[in-house]
C-alpha cells in the first residue's frame, strides 16, 4: 500500500501577528500566525508498512476573491489520521485518575541547580510567563506586569499577589513573593551559582552573567542583563522555555537543602505525592487552584522506556496515555486511540564537537584556556591555531570559502578546509528521505541546517543539502582521506543524543541509519548509546570530540526564524551546556541580533548564520520528528494543549475526563 502525505507547497506572503509586551511596549515576541497564499497541492506517495494514511495539517481557509488564503500556526507539524478498526479498551484505573506511560521518570529535582523539571508537562511549578492557547509566547502567568529599562540593562517584574505555595501535605510555606523568584533564578544560573547543572545553564550565563537577581521588595524582582536578548520573556522566563522553575525559598530555610532537593514545592495545579526515579511519579490535584483546577484527581507517570511495554499498557487499558514514536501512531489509531500534540517537531542533527575556534570569551572578553580538542589531529575538527600540519594536502587553500576564525593566514588554512570537506562529505552522504520513510514511517520532514526550519517562509533553497555520494567521495579524497587497501578511510564514533528516547529510542535508530551511510563511504563508525548523564559533562566542559546526534536544545520546528541563535554554539554559554563547538562568527551574529529591536534586521542576521552553518557543515540537520502522544478516548474526552515548540504535550490540568 502507499501512504499519502498531503503537502501544501506555497509562495508565502507572510503576515505575522506580534504579541505586544505587557508594559514596555517593546516588540520582542516571535510571530505566531502565518498567512500563506497556496499555489498548488502536491501529493507525495511513500512506501510504508501497509497503511494508507492521510496526513492533515489543521488550517483555517478563507477566500478572498479567487485567492485561497490558508492560515496556520507557525511550525505546526502534521500528524496522521487512521480510521479505527476496533474500539479502545476500558481503562483499568480508578475513576477520576489517569495513568501516563512515560519514556523516562527522571531523578527528582526540587532545586534548579540539580537539573531540569519540565514545568509545562509536570504542572507542579509555574513560571513568570506562559505560552497561551492562542499562541502568545509572553502571556502573563506569575508575573503581573513588567518594566524594561530604556538602556536594556535590566527588567523589573511585578509578581501577582496571593498565590499560595502548594505544600502537598508537607507544611505551610506561605505565599509567592519576589524573593522566591530571585532565589530560584540565582540557584539556576551557573555564573552566579557555580554548582548549578541546570539544563539551560549556558543561556543563564549569557543572559545574566555573574550578576544577582534581586528582589526590590516583596512584589518586584529585578533581572539584570549581561547580554540583553529579545527572547527574555518568550524563551528565558516562560513555562515552555528554559528549565528554571519558580520554587520557594522558605522550603530551603525551613527544611534544609537535602529535603528541598527531594521535594519540589511549587504553585502549580498539582503537587507531588510520590516520586521514584526509574519507577513512577504520582501527582495529586490542588483543589481550588488559583489558575486552573484539574479534573483528574491524580495523575501517575509510569517509567516504561521500552515502547513495546508502553504500547501493551495502552492496548490493555493499564495506561490512559503514552509517549509514542511517530511510526507507531497509525497502529494505535487502528486500536481506537487518539493522537494529539502541541504541533512541535524536534530537529535531529549532527553536531561536530571539538571545533573550538574562539580565543576570547564572546561575552566578557576574557582569554579562554587552550582547547584540548586540538591535541590530536581529528578529521572533522579544523585547527585555526595551527592551520597547516603534515597531513594537509598542499593544495588545500581557502579559495572560495571565508574563514573568519582563521588566526594565522600566513601559511594558508589547510586544516580548516580539510575538516570542512570532511564535514560536508558526511553531510551530503545522508539520505534524509530514506530515513524519513524507513525510520519515521513517512511522517516528519527533512532538515538541512539544524535550527532552521525548511517549512519557514524565510527558508532559501541554497541551504538545501543534497544526497550526493559522488561529492562525498570526492571531498574525502580531496581532503587526503582516500580508501585504504581494506576499503577503509578512518574510524570515528557517533553518539545518539538523549532526545526521543535516546539510544534505545528513535534517536538511536536515526543514529544507526546515519552511521550506515557513513559506513558506505569507507568510514568505520561506532554508534554510542550510553547514558546521557555520562556524556553530558564532556559538552559542558568543552572536552568532547565525538560528533553527536541531537537537537541541542533549540532545534525545534516552529522556532521563530528571527530568534537570535548562537549562544550554545559559542563561548557565551561557558559554565553551562553547549552544542560542542564554538565559533566567533556565530557568537558575533548572536550579539548583533539579541538586542536588535528590528525583526527584519534580526531575520537578515539569522540568514547570515544559516548561510555560514550550511557552508561550514558544523551542524547539518537530518530529520524533524513530530512530538506526539496518544490517549484512550474512554479515559480522556478532550486534551487541549498550548502551541509549544519545545515539548510534544503539555497542560494536563486542562484534560476533560470521559
Amino acid at each position: 500500500m502507499k501512504r499519502q502525505l498531503v503537502v501544501l507547497l506555497s509562495v508565502l506572503t507572510l503576515v505575522a501577528t506580534m504579541s505586544l509586551a505587557a508594559c514596555g511596549g517593546d516588540e520582542t515576541a516571535a510571530p505566531v500566525i502565518h498567512t500563506v497564499v497556496v499555489e498548488k497541492e502536491v501529493v507525495k506517495e511513500v512506501e510504508v508498512k501497509g497503511d494508507t494514511v492521510e496526513v492533515v495539517k489543521e488550517v483555517e481557509v478563507k477566500v478572498k476573491g479567487d485567492t485561497v488564503v490558508v492560515t496556520a500556526t507557525a511550525g505546526a507539524v502534521p500528524v496522521p489520521t487512521v480510521v479505527p478498526e476496533q474500539p479502545a479498551p476500558t481503562p483499568k484505573g480508578a475513576k477520576g485518575t489517569l495513568t501516563f506511560a512515560s519514556i523516562q521518570v527522571q531523578s527528582v529535582m526540587g532545586l534548579n541547580s540539580q537539573g531540569w523539571v519540565p514545568k509545562n508537562i509536570f504542572p507542579v511549578t509555574e513560571d513568570l510567563f506562559v505560552y497561551d492557547f492562542d499562541g502568545n509566547r509572553e502571556a502573563l502567568q506569575l508575573a503581573e506586569s513588567w518594566d524594561l529599562a530604556e538602556d536594556l540593562s535590566y527588567v523589573d517584574i511585578t509578581i501577582k499577589e496571593g498565590i499560595p505555595w502548594q505544600g502537598g501535605g508537607h507544611g505551610d510555606f506561605g505565599f509567592l513573593t519576589a524573593h522566591d523568584v530571585a532565589y530560584s533564578y540565582n540557584d539556576a544560573n551557573p555564573a552566579w551559582n557555580p554548582v548549578s547543572i541546570t539544563d539551560g545553564g549556558g543561556f543563564w550565563s549569557n543572559l545574566i552573567g555573574k550578576q544577582e537577581v534581586i528582589a526590590l521588595d516583596d512584589k518586584t524582582v529585578r533581572f539584570p542583563f549581561a547580554q540583553f536578548d529579545v527572547r527574555w520573556a518568550s524563551f528565558y522566563l516562560t513555562d515552555s522555555g528554559l528549565g528554571a522553575q519558580v520554587i520557594s525559598e522558605q522550603v530551603l530555610e525551613q527544611k534544609g537543602e537535602d529535603w528541598a532537593k527531594a521535594n519540589p514545592i511549587g504553585t502549580g495545579p498539582y503537587t507531588i505525592n510520590e516520586w521514584e526515579e526509574g519507577g513512577k511519579i504520582v501527582l495529586d490535584r490542588v483543589e481550588d487552584h488559583w489558575r486552573k483546577t484539574g479534573e483528574a484527581s491524580s495523575i501517575t507517570f509510569i517509567h516504561a522506556p521500552e515502547e513495546a511495554t508502553r504500547l501493551a499498557m495502552m492496548r490493555t487499558g493499564e495506561a490512559d496515555a503514552m509517549e509514542i514514536s511517530v511510526n507507531q501512531i497509525p497502529s494505535m489509531q487502528r486500536n481506537g486511540m487518539v493522537a494529539a500534540g502541541t504541533g512541535g517537531g524536534i530537529q535531529m542533527g549532527v553536531f561536530f564537537s571539538g571545533n573550538l575556534w574562539e580565543e576570547t570569551h564572546a561575552g566578557t572578553g576574557e582569554d579562554l584556556p587552550p582547547a584540548g580538542t586540538f591535541v590530536h589531529d581529528i578529521q572533522w575538527i579544523g585547527n585555526p591555531f595551527k592551520p597547516t600540519d603534515p597531513n594537509n594536502p598542499a593544495d588545500l587553500a581557502c579559495s572560495g570559502v571565508e574563514y573568519p576564525e582563521i588566526l594565522d593566514v600566513g601559511k594558508g588554512c589547510g586544516d580548516m578546509e580539510q575538516a570542512r570537506l570532511v564535514r560536508q562529505a558526511l553531510a551530503v552522504s545522508i539520505d534524509r528521505d530514506l530515513i524519513l520513510e524507513t525510520v519515521l514511517g513517512g511522517i516528519g520532514n527533512a532538515v538541512y541546517v539544524e535550527y532552521f526550519d525548511p517549512k519557514d517562509s524565510n527558508w532559501q533553497d541554497k541551504w538545501f543539502v543534497p544526497y550526493d555520494t559522488k561529492l562525498a567521495e570526492e571531498n574525502l579524497n580531496k581532503a587526503g582521506f582516500e580508501r585504504g587497501d581494506d576499503g577503509k578511510r578512518f574510524r570515528m564514533a557517533l553518539y545518539a543524543g538523549p532526545e526521543l528516547g535516546g539510544g534505545l529510542g528513535i534517536s538511536g535508530e536515526i543514529a544507526d541509519a546515519v552511521a550506515g551511510f557513513w559506513q558506505e563511504l569507507g568510514i568505520d563508525v561506532e554508534v554510542q548509546k550510553g547514558a546521557y548523564a555520562i556524556f553530558r559533562p564532556s559538552v559542558v566542559g568543552r572536552t568532547n570530540t565525538i560528533p553527536w546526534l541531537t537537537s541541542c536544545g533549540e532545534g525545534r520546528d516552529g522556532n521563530p526564524w528571527d530568534w537570535p541563535k548562537g549562544v550554545q554554539m559559542s563561548s557565551r554559554s561557558r559554565g553551562g551546556f553547549s552544542c560542542g563547538f564554538e565559533t566567533p562568527f556565530a557568537a558575533n551574529q548572536y550579539g548583533m541580533a539579541a538586542a536588535n529591536p528590528d525583526k527584519a534586521e534580526r531575520i537578515e542576521l539569522m540568514n547570515g548564520t544559516a548561510n555560514y552553518l550550511w557552508e561550514q557543515s558544523l551542524n547539518p540537520g537530518v530529520v524533524s520528528v513530530p512530538l506526539s502522544i496518544v490517549y484512550n478516548p474512554n479515559a480522556i474526552a478532550d486534551w487541549p494543549m498550548r502551541p509549544d515548540w519545545r515539548s510534544g504535550w503539555n497542560a494536563p490540568e486542562y484534560i476533560t475526563l470521559k
